[in-house]
Parts: structure tokens; C-alpha cells; sequence
């Protein structure tokens, strides 16, 4: 049996042109952000690939949902 379409993709998030995680998606865990300003913003950038495998077949027709959850937390000035 094939492993789980989570082990097998792989994904890089980029913020603002920098990478800040490279790697399995199974692995994708918590990810620290910078520091943002009052009304600042910061663009996340998701890139998933396919990497190319002898056992690609098993998975056609297969689907991955992942859900992003973003928490802010202001800070005392």
C-alpha cells in the first residue's frame, strides 16, 4: 500500500519573497511569523509539489484538504 498523500507532497511557504519552511506537508507544524505593526501586513506565499515518484499511480483521483488557521496576538507597547 502507497503512504498517505500527506507524506508524499511536499511544500514550500514563502512570506514576503523569503522561505520560511521547506519540506514534507506531514511535517507542517506551527510556523513563527515576524513581528507585525498596526496595520502592516505580510503575503504567504504556498507552493505544493509533486515530487516525482515510481508509485504515482495509486493516487490519481485522490484529494488533500488542509485548513490555515492565523492567530495574532497584540503585544503591550
Amino acid at each position: 500500500s502507497s503512504p498517505p498523500l500527506t507524506h508524499v507532497l511536499e511544500i514550500d511557504v514563502i512570506a514576503n519573497d523569503e522561505t520560511i519552511y521547506s519540506g514534507g506537508i506531514s511535517a507542517l507544524a506551527n510556523i513563527s511569523l515576524s513581528t507585525l505593526e498596526a496595520d502592516e501586513s505580510i503575503e504567504l506565499e504556498f507552493r505544493i509539489t509533486w515530487p516525482s515518484r515510481v508509485d504515482d499511480n495509486n493516487y490519481q483521483g485522490k484529494a488533500l484538504y488542509f485548513s490555515l488557521a492565523v492567530d495574532a496576538v497584540s503585544i503591550g507597547s
